[in-house]
């Protein structure tokens, strides 16, 4: 329950920020990208720093999923219940953390097609950075 209710904390602290604190998150983003633009800079150490939090979340999160599925066998024998739970971790680690890296890859991705020649796809490249986490 306590896992839960921090994630959604974190989910709602980040929209209300960019909703009730739009000139700040204007702000944020804007100092964001000259600190990226500047080779002063060092641009792993920011991407680091985001892909941390991103793995608290999913170690949050499959705590959370992992509790439930504790409970949901809680009445097998203990042969269900590890391989219910081995099989659940797998799924859930290779799931979360691919969705993960999908999603730590997409600013990279509306890089690329920003850079492409075609106006579609300049554009769609600008719309998936504009709206990156």
């Amino acid at each position: 329950m306590i896992g839960g209710a921090f994630l959604c904390f974190e989910g709602f602290e980040k929209l209300a920020h960019k909703f009730l604190h739009k000139k700040e998150h204007e702000a944020d983003t804007e100092r964001h990208e000259k600190a990226v633009a500047d080779e002063a800079v060092d641009v792993v150490a920011v991407e680091k720093d985001k892909i941390k939090g991103a793995v608290r979340t999913d170690f949050i999160l499959s705590a959370e999923i992992i509790a439930i599925t504790l409970g949901t066998v809680q009445g097998q024998s203990f042969t269900t219940q590890l391989t219910v739970l081995v099989g659940i971790a797998l799924i859930m680690t290779i799931g979360v953390y691919g969705l993960v890296a999908g999603i730590v890859k997409l600013d990279d991705a509306g890089l690329y097609l920003n850079q492409r020649a075609s106006t579609a796809a300049r554009a769609l490249g600008r719309g998936i950075l504009a709206t990156a986490p």
